[in-house]
């Protein structure tokens, strides 16, 4: 288990899941970092609500065998992904947790619009 120390939170989630879905985890847990030794990052700048939302969408979406919903879910990181500046580099973590917030936002727009 690896520790997230978040804004708001601490968490604990499987190194292997961090391994498999993050190029930033995977490179902090084995590149020889002192996050490699600890098992502990630190990502003040992320909420623990936001981090926990991209880690419950990465798991149901990438791990359904409907292969619509995985469509979908890429269709709609490469959509939150178009909105931000061309200059912005982007690890896979980052795409996650802007496409946690897309996500969040639309089901709130969409839960509006039907009140």
């Amino acid at each position: 288990m690896a520790e997230i120390f978040l804004s708001n939170a601490i968490v604990s989630v499987q190194e292997d899941w961090l391994y498999d879905n993050s190029d930033f985890f995977r490179v902090c847990l084995r590149g020889g970092w002192k996050e490699t030794i600890t098992k502990a990052v630190h990502l003040e700048h992320v909420d623990g609500q936001t981090f926990l939302l991209l880690v419950e969408v990465t798991e149901v979406m990438l791990g359904s065998p409907n292969i619509k919903a995985r469509r979908d879910y890429e269709k709609a990181s490469n959509e939150a992904i178009a909105l931000l500046p061309a200059f912005q580099p982007l690890t896979t973590f980052a795409r996650l947790v802007r496409l946690a917030d897309f996500r969040l936002m639309t089901d709130l727009y969409f839960f509006l619009r039907r009140a």
